[in-house]
This record gives structure tokens, sequence and C-alpha cells, in this order.
């Protein structure tokens, strides 16, 4: 029975130093006796915010690798039916010209004003003979700039 009791006590005498790999800071490592065990778990705790500072330092490339490859994403899909441009149609519309047009698709175009407000947007699905579409709106003579995707 005492062998037993022993035995589960050791146990559970271990479990914490495991448990406290995970969570080391230097006073904890500082208050071990053994000299081979605080070496060891010095350096754990340095290695352990090493990797923290690397896996920051990962995660911030990465994540301004994945913002530059989704706008040249966005710059290459516009570019599949050309950037768009504005020519003025009417009092009461705006041409909206692709070069060239590569293959049918439907595309959404948004006018914006000098400010960058929202003023007007359309739907066009264009062809490849068809270079234009047509925005029609009272606005129109307000349509500075238009985004299409």
């Amino acid at each position: 029975m005492r062998l037993c009791v022993f035995a589960l006590f050791g146990a559970l005498l271990t479990v914490p130093v495991y448990a406290q790999a995970n969570s080391i800071t230097p006073a904890i490592c500082m208050a071990i006796t053994d000299k081979m065990d605080r070496d060891r778990c010095i350096l754990r705790y340095q290695s352990l915010e090493e990797r923290k500072e690397q896996s920051d330092e990962l995660r911030q490339d990465l994540g301004q690798k994945a913002r530059v490859l989704q706008r040249q994403e966005q710059i290459s899909s516009q570019r599949g039916y050309g950037m768009p441009r504005l020519e003025k149609y009417s009092g009461y519309a705006v041409k909206v010209v692709f070069d060239p047009v590569i293959h049918s698709q439907r595309i959404k175009c948004i006018g914006y004003d000098a400010q960058g407000e929202y003023v007007y947007s359309r739907s066009f699905y264009l062809r490849p003979p068809a270079d234009h579409g047509i925005m029609k709106t009272r606005d129109a003579r307000r349509i500075t700039n238009i985004l299409c995707n």
C-alpha cells in the first residue's frame, strides 16, 4: 500500500513540471535548485521566447505577402479585359471602355465621384467583339473614377 501511494505521489510531483514547461518564466527557472535542471529550464525558456519572436516575424511577413498577392490578383483579374477607362457619352451616361475583351464574362463596375463616394454601379455582360458598356444615370457627370471586377 505504501509503495502504491509513493508511486502515485511521485507521479503527481512530476506532472506540474511538464505542465509548467509550456508557461516557463525566468522566476520559475531560478527557483529550481538542481543546476542541470535550472540550466535546461533557462535554455527552454530562451528557445520558447525565440520561437515566439520568430513566429511573430513570420506571421507579419506572411500577412504582408498575402496582401501583396491579393492586390496582384485583383490587378491581374482586371487586366484580363483591360483596365477600364471612362469616356463621356452624353449628359446622363458614361461610356466604360475595356481593352481588349478576351472572353465572354460578366463584370460589375462601380462609379465613384472625386471624393471617393459611391455614385452608381452597373453590371455588364461583355462578349469578345464588344469593348464597352454604358452607365446611364442622372449623376453621370459626377462619376470620375470607376472600379470593375
